[in-house]
Order: structure tokens, then C-alpha cells, then sequence
């Protein structure tokens, strides 16, 4: 929607005045964590104390309306903002063009989608999943919710926004099978997962090209000759264009004895 202004201009012209009350009030909180951090707090300083006073009644009288709309909770007893929600309206406010563009990402009703890559605490996690061991989700969680506690130990806020294992398994259900394997299994394994990619064959005449390959037979066989019991390998040669296999070759695994059948 970004690189498209008729799609952004659709979207601004179908929220209603309400949407636009919100999205303006979100702002405006998130430009008063901008303020204070200007000031020399931290983020999760600046946010929790706006968190915090927007709870007690202790904002500015120009701040505490606007915290109400930001809400946009119908008959909702909560007062004030939660934290995360803040948390999620700044980062929209800093990476926003000021206008239309971060009016129609802060409204409500917004499919504000996060892709995998760009949730930061993910490749920690993924160091815990992606083990030859192949340990479950709740597994790889329990050990990075350990070492999560382990690293901000002197760090209560960072502690508290530790992701839940529910986060956790939706950022995982995002992630393309192939990244979820890897470093999970590896060889022919590993070769499953590889993207596949469709070939063009109209230019090629018939017979102009053969793909072959070859398998092992579950299954051992007496040698026409000694009569030693063997493995049999089966090559199948295929024309890629018409996906016909003209050839089907046997030979032991030892001796390389032919039989064309």
C-alpha cells in the first residue's frame, strides 16, 4: 500500500471521522514518547510512564482526553493505554511518512501484518530451534525463555516483554517450511525443502535432452552368474518434455552388470 498512492488514497476515503480521531490521538501519544525520549529517557521508560499516568489520570490535560480515544474500546471499563499498544503506535510513528500514509497505519481496523523478519527477538528464538536434535516448539521456548531471563536479568521492563509462547507460534507459522527446517536437517534431507524450479522445455527437440537418476531396490537378487545374493540399483532415464521414461536400466552395486529391460 506503501509504494501505492491510489491504494493509500482508498484507504484514508473509507475511514470514518471516528478512525480518523483515534489515529490522530495515537499520534499524538506517540509524539509525547518522542518528547520525553528527546529529554534523555529510554523507550520503554518514555512509554511506561505515559502507560502509567494515562492509568492514574496524571497526564497533561491536553494528553488525557486523547488517551481515551486512542483506545478505541466500545464500553470498555479499562482506562488509559497499555503499554504494548504504545509500544506498537511509536514504532508505527517512526517508520511512517507523517500524512495520509501514518494516518491510515495507526486507524483501528488496520491489518497492521508484521513480517517474520522483521520481529526482532525471532533469530534468538530460532538459535534454540534449529538443533540437529530436533527439539518441539514448547522445547525451543522453554530454553529461550531461559536464556531471554538469563540475559536481561537486571532489566524488569525487558523481562516483562519477554514473548509469550503464543507469539511465538504465530511468528513460527509464518516462516516458509524451508526456514523452518534449516538447520534442522541436512544432506538429501535438507535437499527436500529447496525451492522448486519450473523449466522451460518447448525449445528442446525430442530426445534433445534425458534426465536420469538412480535408487537402490529394497531387495536383494542372485546373481545370474555365482549366485551371490546382491542389491539391485534401478536407473530410469526421463524425457523431460513429455515426462516419458524410454529407458529403465538395472545393475548390481558391485560389478555394474547390465540389463537393459
Amino acid at each position: 500500500m506503501r509504494q501505492c498512492p491510489s491504494l493509500l488514497e482508498k484507504e484514508i476515503s473509507s475511514l470514518t471521522e471516528k478512525q480518523k480521531q483515534i489515529a490522530d490521538a495515537r499520534a499524538a501519544l506517540a509524539m509525547e514518547a518522542e518528547r520525553l525520549r528527546d529529554a534523555g529517557m529510554s523507550r520503554t521508560a518514555a512509554v511506561k510512564f505515559i502507560a502509567e499516568s494515562s492509568r492514574n489520570g496524571t497526564l497533561p490535560e491536553h494528553l488525557r482526553g486523547l488517551a481515551e480515544i486512542a483506545n478505541a474500546r466500545k464500553g470498555s471499563t479499562r482506562s488509559g493505554v497499555g503499554e504494548r499498544s504504545l509500544q506498537e503506535w511509536l514504532s508505527i510513528f517512526q517508520t511512517t511518512r507523517p500524512g495520509v500514509e501514518r494516518l491510515a497505519m495507526l486507524a483501528p481496523g488496520y491489518l497492521k501484518a508484521k513480517k517474520p523478519e522483521q520481529i526482532k527477538w525471532l533469530p534468538d528464538f530460532l538459535a534454540h530451534w534449529r538443533s540437529r536434535k530436533g527439539p518441539c516448539l514448547r522445547e525451543a521456548y522453554r530454553d529461550f525463555q531461559a536464556e531471554w531471563s538469563q540475559v536481561y536479568a537486571d532489566q524488569p521492563a525487558m523481562i516483562a516483554a519477554c514473548p509469550s509462547y503464543d507469539a511465538v507460534r504465530w511468528a513460527m507459522d509464518k516462516l516458509p517450511k524451508r526456514e523452518k527446517a534449516r538447520g534442522r536437517v541436512s544432506g538429501s534431507a535438507a535437499l527436500v525443502y529447496e525451492c522448486f524450479q519450473k523449466r522451460d522445455w518447448s525449445q528442446m527437440p525430442v530426445n534433445g535432452c534425458w534426465i536420469a537418476d538412480g535408487k537402490s531396490l529394497e531387495m536383494k537378487v542372485a546373481h545370474p552368474d555365482h549366485g551371490w545374493p546382491g542389491k539391485i540399483r534401478q536407473r530410469r532415464s526421463i524425457f523431460p518434455a513429455q515426462r516419458l521414461a524410454p529407458a529403465v536400466s538395472y545393475s548390481d552395486s558391485g560389478r555394474r552388470l547390465k540389463s537393459d529391460v
